[in-house]
């Protein structure tokens, strides 16, 4: 398999590819912390935000407030499906061109986020030419601006159904490539699971092992798509709810058969967004109060949705609204931190259980354990919200933690 990057993002932000510009991840940056301040202006209305408690919500609104100043989104996907709609070729045509452009003049500008992709149309019958259009249009247009691809690039194929889709997409990408002069699998994919059909075939077997294989090497993640695949399966919109019973089986799914293959996997999006109702300079103050309760409420059902995906194992997902990244990084600087003394603890135990295994010649079997914990504070340090410092004041090494090595922890 083709894993070409490290970094974990904890999110994926998707915007209309037509709206993107140079900008737009400090744009969205500067509008999430505009949020924090106006309805969260300090730690007892955070508290009240996210139900925290007030000691927890001070730390944890501190940090979010440092990290939405800086570099609060991580990964950014430029929409062609939902996020652009069905209109005129030669419209999205124009688009697709148009995006390289900016593109290469985000990355000469270092504006990018450490992550970047596309998302085209589903490869299926009907609309597979113009996902390989969209696609070739916009990879040709940035080689001729630039000979390297953005950092951390993906492609995210939505609505896969089959695995004759996914190779015949990959032969597409296999030839611009090579046109383009990039090298062989340097193009990353993401399959988004948002059908049965994409977790099991007609005849019964699991799908996602032979999706993978048709990705040839590409695929780094699956991305699950909560809302298309409740449709798929019939529920009623009323009941659209990102942890509907149906949803938490196909996640288990993916994850018993994307785990043995080395995928990563990403969570869908909360969709009551953390938006005013009412706008302008002059609000009255029952006015005020009921925007208040409005981002509040949206906050939370976020920050409740993304606590219960981590629980799953799903430590990444979508965001679609800048005010959600609140949210999203309340949820895990707060995880991190209510987790940190214990999961402290448990490391060094298992490293001085470690270290007297070794020294006495018995097998010491408990290693799988112990990188769950030393990637739960690489995870935290990555995304800010735990610093060095929390680290050292537990008694771990950050360095050591950063290097992921545990056969040199235990050794030494």
């Amino acid at each position: 398999m083709n894993m070409h990057h490290e970094f974990a993002p904890i999110h994926v932000v998707y915007g209309g590819a037509d709206r993107f510009k140079p900008d737009t991840p400090k744009k969205l940056a500067v509008i999430s912390a505009m949020f924090l301040k106006t309805y969260a202006s300090d730690e007892k209305e955070f508290s009240e935000a996210f139900e925290m408690d007030k000691p927890l919500a001070f730390i944890v609104r501190e940090r979010v407030a440092k990290r939405l100043s800086g570099q609060a989104v991580q990964d950014f996907r430029a929409d062609f499906e939902d996020g652009f709609g069905y209109r005129p070729s030669g419209e999205e045509d124009e688009a697709a061109i148009r995006l390289a452009a900016v593109v290469a003049e985000a990355m000469e500008a270092g504006s990018l986020s450490p992550k970047f992709g596309i998302r085209p149309k589903a490869p299926s019958a009907a609309l597979f030419e113009r996902s390989v259009r969209t696609t070739e249009l916009f990879l040709n247009a940035l080689r001729e601006r630039t000979e390297d691809l953005p950092s951390g690039f993906v492609i995210t194929l939505p609505k896969i159904e089959s695995a004759d889709q996914v190779a015949k997409y990959v032969e597409h990408v296999d030839r611009i490539e090579g046109q383009n002069g990039h090298k062989p699998g340097s193009i990353c994919l993401e399959l988004m699971i948002e059908t049965p059909q994409a977790l099991v075939t007609s005849d019964g077997r699991d799908a996602i092992p032979m999706l993978v294989e048709a990705c040839d090497g590409r695929c780094e993640s699956l991305h699950f798509g909560a809302y298309d695949f409740l449709s798929s399966v019939g529920i009623d919109d009323a009941d659209f709810e990102l942890h509907h019973p149906l949803c938490d089986t196909a996640r288990q799914r993916m994850q018993l058969t994307g785990a043995p293959l080395g995928m990563r996997w990403c969570d869908g999006v909360t969709t009551t967004l953390p938006i005013e109702i009412h706008r302008g300079a002059e609000l009255s103050d029952e006015q005020r109060a009921e925007n208040m309760e409005s981002v509040h409420r949206g906050w939370r059902l976020a920050y409740n949705d993304i606590r219960q995906s981590m629980s799953m194992g799903f430590f990444q997902g979508w965001d679609v609204h800048p005010a959600q990244l609140v949210a999203r990084y309340a949820a895990v600087y707060a995880a991190s931190l209510e987790h940190a003394d214990g999961a402290a603890k448990r490391l060094a135990n298992f490293l001085e259980q470690a270290t007297r295994a070794t020294s006495v010649g018995a097998d010491f079997d408990d290693a799988a354990t112990a990188n769950g914990l030393l990637n739960f504070f690489r995870r935290g340090m990555a995304c800010g919200a735990l610093t060095e410092d929390d680290l050292q004041s537990r008694g771990l090494d950050p360095h050591k933690i950063r290097a992921f090595d545990f056969a040199a922890l235990v050794t030494e």
